[in-house]
């Protein structure tokens, strides 16, 4: 019933039944199903309505079938800033090496929303990426948050590098608590340096570290530092 709505429903009814469909988790048993609903949502991205093929789009990345990551990699590219947003968000659960491409064009998108979800597409490709990938990421995140004009894209770099980066990429984002910067951007790449403290379960860098914050009369953060570390380990 949903299939057919897809294609005879109004507008509204469409964009439901797309967006229902994303909800279908199929067996092994029901391979074929699943194929037909791909395919399905595939043809609703040619609607003439952007909205069913926004609700298309993020179907597609919900089902997780193994091509969707690739055919949402070509919808980055989409006239419709609601539809790229839509494919960007829906990538940040199932990006692959297979969409670096499309990946690192998509960061010059003019929207600062499609980047956000960009950004966390990114994320995901270094967390299962190789050691060289996962260097490679690390370095166009910190790009981002020295260059990107949006404060909300450049906190979503600083956490991800909390959760992708070393103790090699420590300075760096004290250096970007230090500077004039937005303040969430301040407080995600703090946040950032405790996580990767955390993450490292090394108590001489610890140490190290809260001398440094000792001599910068930094109390504050001190306090929170050693607290969740303490509570973490």
């Amino acid at each position: 019933r949903l299939l057919a709505l897809l294609e005879t429903g109004n507008v509204s009814v469409r964009a439901a039944a797309a967006r229902s469909l994303g909800r279908f988790r199929a067996s092994n048993q029901q391979a074929e199903r699943t194929a037909q609903i791909l395919a399905a949502l595939q043809k609703a991205l040619r609607d003439p309505s952007l909205l069913v093929v926004a609700e298309a789009t993020e179907s597609l990345g919900a089902i997780g079938a193994p091509q969707a990551p690739v055919i949402l990699a070509e919808l980055l590219r989409h006239p419709s800033e609601g539809v790229r947003q839509a494919a960007a968000r829906a990538l940040e659960g199932i990006a692959d090496e297979r969409v670096l491409g499309e990946i690192w064009q998509a960061l010059g998108d003019q929207s600062a929303a499609v980047r956000f979800h960009v950004v966390g597409a990114l994320g995901r490709i270094g967390s299962q990426g190789t050691e060289e990938r996962r260097a490679e990421v690390v370095a166009r995140l910190q790009t981002l948050l020295l260059q990107d004009g949006d404060p909300g894209v450049r906190s979503r770099a600083a956490s991800l590098l909390g959760e992708l980066g070393t103790a090699a990429d420590l300075n760096f984002l004290w250096h970007r608590c230090q500077t004039t910067e937005d303040e969430r951007v301040k407080v995600k790449a703090w946040s950032a340096m405790i996580e990767i403290l955390v993450r490292s379960g090394n108590p001489d860098l610890v140490i190290q570290w809260d001398q440094l914050l000792a001599n910068h009369r930094e109390t504050a953060r001190r306090i929170e530092m050693l607290t969740e570390i303490r509570s973490r380990w």
